[in-house]
């Protein structure tokens, strides 16, 4: 006999299913320099005109646009792709998405995106954890 879900239970499987998809979607963003206070000598406006110094990698700029492109080829192919994380200390991007669908893996090829790709295969599409989501919102709701 099948268990009637709580609301407990609705609520753990709606805030880990949203956690997956803030994480997949907040993979490429960067954190934000504050700014730098304003000069007041000429030697100073020399050395504020420069840009601030960076916590991250050298090639953080690189790593940001590839994951950009990878996100937007992943809007293409909703029933393959899955999420991406942006492995800064190795300096790649990893891909999640299900193993042979729809001429994803041969899209993302042709990106030539100049940084290291690692593709990692996924049980679900980002459009079925979204539909999950939908689904359990619903019973939820009721």
């Amino acid at each position: 006999m099948p268990r009637t879900p709580t609301p407990i239970h609705l609520t753990t499987v709606t805030l880990a299913l949203t956690a997956l998809l803030a994480c997949a979607a907040c993979a490429g963003q960067t954190n934000v320099v504050p700014s730098a206070p304003v000069p007041t000598s000429a030697a100073a406006s020399a050395v504020a005109a420069s840009p601030p110094p960076s916590s991250g990698r050298p090639d953080q700029q690189q790593l940001d646009t590839a994951a950009d492109a990878v996100s937007r080829l992943g809007g293409s192919y909703q029933d393959v792709f899955t999420g991406l994380m942006v492995d800064v200390p190795d300096g790649r991007v990893i891909v999640y998405r299900k193993p042979g669908g729809g001429g994803f893996d041969a899209a993302l090829a042709h990106l030539s995106l100049g940084v290291p790709v690692d593709l990692r295969d996924a049980p679900r599409s980002i459009s079925e954890l979204a539909a999950t989501r939908n689904r359990v919102v619903a019973l939820r709701v009721r």
